[in-house]
């Protein structure tokens, strides 16, 4: 019972302080934002195209979230608590490639901005090509050791937790497809075609809740890592060809 008591408190510390660390980096955010916009004209900032260019990106990203909340619950009721927690895992550590990602994608997303905006559609593919070689290297070491050495990643966290060790390669091996299409998030954005992102969020959040809700049964938690690295590959292969003809460099 003590030991019981103990993981609790444990774990309520520890959400404690990730949330004090998320409000903390949250004000200093907003303290950094407004006190560099606040020499800019009235004006300066068009808070109604702000916000009917930005909802596209919100409600996508909540679609995604929720489908990673949902396939928990499909794994929950197909199989047991102890597998819910290792996916759990094995999801947590994929997004280390993920964050890889995000990371260079905001700070090339400027400069993408910047080219879209004088018509460089040639000089905003070449950035995306960069950036997607740099999202490369970075993510080499990650995505080996999660597809070779699965197993030892996992049991960082506890010998319970291997049994994803299938899961966690197949969601590596989707990231490292991704890593490939570079910030294409970003070019989609950036070139004024958030509706676009949106729907190709929403397609791949309906169809990671669908495969998985038929994939987990028969094969456990390879089934539930199928279902999302599909989905998300088909989604963001999807998105690279539909903006290489959206945005056709002139010969």
């Amino acid at each position: 019972m003590f030991l019981g008591e103990a993981s609790l408190f444990n774990a309520t510390v520890f959400a404690g302080l990730y949330a004090g660390a998320m409000l903390l980096t949250a004000i200093w955010a907003w303290l950094v934002l407004l006190n560099r916009i606040k020499a800019w004209p009235r004006g300066a900032v068009f808070e109604g195209r702000l916000l009917r260019d930005s909802w596209p990106l919100l409600v996508g990203g909540i679609s995604q979230a929720g489908a990673g909340w949902l396939i928990l619950a499909i794994i929950g009721a197909s199989l047991d608590a102890s597998e819910v927690g290792a996916y759990r895992v094995a999801n947590q550590v994929v997004t280390i490639i993920a964050l890889v990602m995000t990371t260079i994608e905001s700070l090339v997303g400027p400069d993408l901005a910047g080219d879209f905006r004088i018509g460089d559609i040639k000089g905003a593919w070449r950035r995306h090509r960069q950036a997607s070689a740099l999202m490369l290297l970075c993510a080499a070491a990650p995505v080996f050791l999660c597809i070779f050495f699965s197993s030892a990643v996992l049991h960082i966290f506890g010998s319970e937790f291997v049994i994803a060790s299938g899961a966690l390669i197949i969601l590596a091996g989707g990231q490292l497809i991704n890593v490939a299409t570079g910030p294409i998030g970003a070019v989609m954005v950036m070139s004024g075609h958030q509706r676009l992102s949106l729907i190709l969020s929403v397609m791949g959040s309906i169809g990671a809740i669908t495969l998985s809700a038929l994939l987990v049964e028969p094969l456990g938690l390879t089934g539930a890592a199928l279902g999302l690295a599909g989905t998300t590959i088909f989604r963001n292969v999807g998105a690279f060809i539909i903006m290489r003809r959206k945005l056709r460099v002139a010969a």
